[in-house]
């Protein structure tokens, strides 16, 4: 299902300076799916229903920073 985002997700008429961020539910973000996200080069954001997550610092993104 993710995989059709190269066949159908682009409209050849709109040059992207970037690739879209996907947003996933958690029933479709399999281990597969984020895989291949990954592999891609996608940004992705999915929902976790997991109630405790070890954070990663190193895998963190800054999304804004605002200067003090």
């Amino acid at each position: 299902m993710i995989k059709g985002l190269e066949r159908k997700g682009r409209n050849p008429n709109i040059v992207e300076l970037q690739k879209p961020t996907i947003v996933m539910d958690a029933g479709i973000a399999s281990d597969e799916n984020i895989d291949w996200l990954k592999d891609n080069q996608y940004p992705y954001i999915v929902v976790n229903r997991q109630r405790h997550r070890q954070f990663d610092e190193n895998e963190a993104v800054v999304v804004k920073h605002d200067p003090e």
